[in-house]
């Protein structure tokens, strides 16, 4: 396990940007997957291969690099290692990317599963504020945490491993929703 993790950490150095994609990738394939068999229990007869490989692509393709940028600007913003710096990027993860993150999530959801442009702000309406709701339960204190404590290349890893938890959440949602409207 320790040759695995400094390998991953090799990659990270050296590409950080393509290893926090693809990392983002496997998260959400797994979350996914943990979505539609523990959650849903649909069984892998069943299993939605092509919603998996949406959630697959939304990590790889954006989940990842957005967050990897996004890390990246809030140290520009606030930079420096001050008592208080990590509470202001927590405050504006929260307030600037998680209703922002969530919106482009169910959009992009909707509209490749197939829903017409006009239905989006519906679906966003209806579903991005209790998500949002149920997010500030969680991530302000894991954001806190990551701020304080993990070095900025680390950090949509840390992000990447309590997504597990809440893209599996995500995932049901977005999907539950699709056959509601």
């Amino acid at each position: 396990m320790a040759s695995i993790w400094r390998a991953y950490l090799g990659l990270l150095n050296k590409y950080p940007f393509r290893t926090q994609a693809v990392t983002a990738g496997v998260l959400f394939f797994t979350s996914d997957c943990i979505s539609q068999q523990a959650v849903e229990g649909i069984g892998w007869k069943n299993h939605d291969k092509i919603r998996t490989v949406r959630q697959t692509a939304f990590g790889l393709c954006f989940a990842g690099p957005t967050l990897f940028a996004w890390y990246k600007l809030l140290n520009r913003i606030y930079p420096g290692s001050g008592k208080l710096t990590p509470l202001w990027k927590m405050l504006t993860d929260q307030s600037v990317c998680a209703p922002t993150f969530l919106v482009a999530y169910f959009s992009i959801v909707a509209l490749t599963t197939g829903k017409k442009v006009d239905e989006v702000p519906a679906i966003v309406r209806r579903d991005v504020p209790s998500t949002y709701a149920k997010g500030l339960m969680i991530w302000p204190a894991v954001q806190l945490v990551n701020f304080y404590y993990v070095p900025l290349l680390h950090r949509v890893m840390v992000v990447n491993v309590v997504n597990i938890v809440w893209t599996t959440y995500l995932s049901w949602k977005a999907n539950a929703a699709e056959n509601r409207i």
